[in-house]
């Protein structure tokens, strides 16, 4: 007669954890108010940058507003909550401007956000947080950023749209 072996037996994997959303299944509007009023912003730094352009397109830069698609984004890369009361986490912008499907300019760089106040938060709560507000305090610092390096391309290029809160 065989033995069944257990570890034999085929193991089911955990499903991830769903990620906490405002208005989603396990959101607390009076958690998240909470984390709102007590946080504050302790720094934002700039940690990484990268900017290049491609000299053989240096053309289509320099009509960018009217003839090249300029694309920016952002987004949320690493997240730390710690035991003492502050979070920090980075946050990477990347602009980019092409000329038909050839990258003529890239700008890439990596910030630091550091919030304080947040002794005995819920940790995905103080996450969610993070990730809608560091968008936020690290825009402004990317904008001048890329049009300082615009500037000492000696590009004139339109600054950077102002961003506005999402619906998630």
């Amino acid at each position: 007669m065989a033995q069944s072996n257990v570890a034999d037996a085929p193991q089911k994997k955990a499903s991830p954890p769903v990620k906490l959303r405002i208005g989603g299944e396990g959101f607390d509007v009076e958690v998240y108010n909470d984390i709102a009023r007590s946080a504050s912003l302790i720094d934002v730094r700039l940690i990484e940058t990268n900017f290049s352009i491609q000299l053989d397109l240096i053309g289509a830069l320099e009509n960018a507003d009217k003839t090249s698609a300029f694309d920016f984004s952002g987004r949320p890369e690493s997240f730390f909550l710690y035991e003492h009361g502050t979070c920090a986490g980075t946050y990477v912008w990347t602009a980019e401007i092409k000329d038909k499907r050839k990258k003529a300019l890239k700008n890439k760089a990596k910030y630091v956000i550091v919030y304080g106040n947040l002794k005995g938060k819920d940790r995905e709560h103080v996450r969610l947080f993070f990730e809608r507000l560091a968008r936020f305090a690290s825009f402004p610092y990317f904008r001048a950023l890329m049009a300082t390096h615009a500037a000492a391309a000696g590009l004139t290029l339109p600054p950077l749209p102002s961003i506005k809160d999402r619906v998630d």
